[in-house]
């Protein structure tokens, strides 16, 4: 066993360090985002008293999909499944791969054998910390028990041998950095639900291991805790559950864009040498985004307060300009009654967008 595990992690390391990785991307500028719910399919994945593990995922992972293009309609969502089909691991990668996306969120559902643990947690590609992780690894990574040849796909590596992650000490992960900052956004989103914090971790997933871009693999809750998992499969949790990661993803790209448009007008201000006034910050309600120039009047009861600016091939129409926070969060409150997707967006003096606010 020893010489497998030494044999799969010579090959596998030195994949990693001669295998060049393109950073091209083919998609009009536009932000890629794959959503991979676990399982499917032969693979159940855990079972709780009244559910499977790849049915809740699956109904997160689409209705997360749908959030998504609903809050910002330029973001491209493509699923590794979406419906009850085995796929892989290696599969789900190669799908993100050729897809040349921006982000890999693959959605999971925890396990134990006792009912006591709950709580939701975010991993991302690193070494195991405790026994606790890499318990939550070897579970997920059993899935490739499933697919044929597996021990020639995976080069020998036995998911359910310590000695098999000893690679996960060599890789370096370029993309951590990224990958951090979405799982952290992301868990606090999960957390303020209601779940219990069980943190942000690293371990050896092989899914993750594969994909060339940021990524994340989020454990929603604990399917073997009777109220994790009645809570996971409600209407009303699942519900949460995906506005909550759709809401992190469209800040992770908001924050992506902020900082390349905050380096590019930089350096504007620069060659031009002009001071901008852009200290003051002014909050606005978004309430649609569409690819058409729309009438004023096409905001009943709200033109002399309708603003609109463009990012990509969409128009993106917001109401009120305050500078106080608070004002806005009470007219975004108003709102949601006929809007309930709206969120605030702040502009500076120049009516630059500096960031989002839900």
């Amino acid at each position: 066993m020893r010489r497998n595990v030494c044999r799969w992690a010579f090959w596998v390391l030195a994949f990693v360090l001669i295998a060049p990785i393109s950073e091209a991307r083919d998609n009009k500028g536009r932000f890629v985002v794959v959503i991979d719910p676990g399982h499917g399919g032969k693979d159940s994945g855990a079972k709780g008293r009244n559910s499977l593990e790849k049915n809740i995922v699956l109904d997160v992972a689409l209705q997360t999909g749908a959030r998504i293009k609903a809050l910002n309609p330029n973001i491209i969502v493509h699923y590794t499944r979406d419906d009850d089909t085995f796929i892989g691991l290696k599969q789900r990668a190669v799908f993100a791969n050729n897809k040349k996306a921006d982000l890999f969120v693959s959605i999971h559902a925890n396990s134990h054998k006792t009912s006591s643990p709950h709580g939701a947690e975010t991993f991302v590609l690193g070494l195991h910390r405790t026994q606790d992780n890499l318990s939550v690894a070897m579970k997920e990574n059993s899935a490739i028990l499933y697919e044929k040849d597996y021990t020639v796909t995976y080069q020998g590596f036995d998911p359910n041998q310590s000695e098999s992650y000893v690679i996960f000490n060599f890789i370096q992960n370029k993309h951590l950095e990224q990958s951090i900052a979405l799982a952290d956004i992301i868990q606090d989103g999960l957390v303020s639900t209601g779940l219990f914090n069980r943190g942000v971790k690293q371990d050896g997933f092989l899914v993750l291991r594969e994909v060339a871009m940021p990524s994340v693999l989020i454990e929603l809750g604990f399917i073997s805790n009777r109220e994790n998992e009645n809570y996971m499969r409600s209407k009303k949790g699942s519900q949460e559950l995906s506005n909550k990661i759709a809401k992190a993803i469209v800040e992770y790209e908001e924050k992506l864009s902020e900082r390349s448009s905050k380096e590019t007008n930089s350096e504007t201000v620069k060659a031009s040498n002009e001071k901008t006034s852009s200290d003051a910050i002014y909050y606005r309600i978004q309430v649609l985004a569409d690819k058409r120039k729309l009438s004023p009047n096409h905001f009943k009861g709200y033109t002399e307060v309708v603003r609109s600016y463009k990012e990509g091939d969409f128009y993106k129409y917001t109401l009120y300009n305050t500078k106080d926070l608070e004002e806005a969060k009470r007219l975004q409150k108003e709102l949601k009654g006929k809007y309930k997707d709206c969120f605030i967006v702040g502009f500076d003096g120049n009516d630059n967008k500096v960031g989002s606010y839900y």
